[in-house]
């Protein structure tokens, strides 16, 4: 599905169907999306291009390397790190496009979801542990959801907004089981 999305409106566990089609069983190497011209970075309230080399034609490869099997269903989740793919391009002043994508199955994963207040400001919900890292903004009314974690134990690290003034807030042990949402409902910053 064509068009241009707006990447941190996709986060509070809101997401964007790319494509739904029937693919041949057999291995699946990879994904690859071609990106339009029309990428852009707002800054300070002011529109910057992006430029986003050769993502437009030969495209954005996403390694897969999994077997598909006849008659199953797969949804695979391509989460998109905003924070690590937007980079100044040298001294020119503009900025590059140079996407950061994980992608998940679902298959052996579970996630994450809860609220963080204040919601006068946006905050990073990250968790990691020592193979995984996964992360999402808070939307306007503080949610969040961690989607497609792969089964564990992680430390949770939620990082509000310099100008808000508030600590950041960490929680260790947080396990997450496949084919289970955990929901930490409401996580309060001071």
């Amino acid at each position: 599905q064509t068009g241009v999305y707006d990447l941190l409106e996709l986060t509070g566990g809101v997401s964007q169907v790319l494509a739904d089609a029937d693919v041949p069983a057999g291995h699946l190497g990879q994904i690859r999306l071609v990106l339009g011209n029309n990428n852009s970075v707002v800054i300070d309230g002011e529109t910057q291009p992006l430029s986003t080399p050769s993502a437009q034609q030969s495209g954005l490869k996403i390694k897969v390397d999994q077997e598909l099997a006849a008659g199953e269903t797969y949804n695979f989740l391509l989460d998109f790190d905003v924070d690590k793919s937007i980079v100044t391009a040298g001294s020119s002043g503009g900025f590059i496009l140079k996407p950061v994508i994980r992608v998940s199955n679902g298959v052996e994963t579970g996630s994450i979801k809860g609220s963080v207040h204040p919601t006068t400001f946006q905050s990073i919900v990250q968790v990691q542990n020592a193979t995984t890292t996964v992360s999402a903004y808070t939307n306007a009314e503080g949610n969040f959801e961690l989607q497609g974690v792969p089964a564990g134990i992680y430390q949770l690290k939620v990082t509000p907004a310099i100008a808000s003034g508030l600590s950041v807030k960490t929680m260790n042990d947080v396990e997450v089981k496949t084919g289970e949402t955990l929901d930490l409902e409401t996580i309060f910053l001071e």
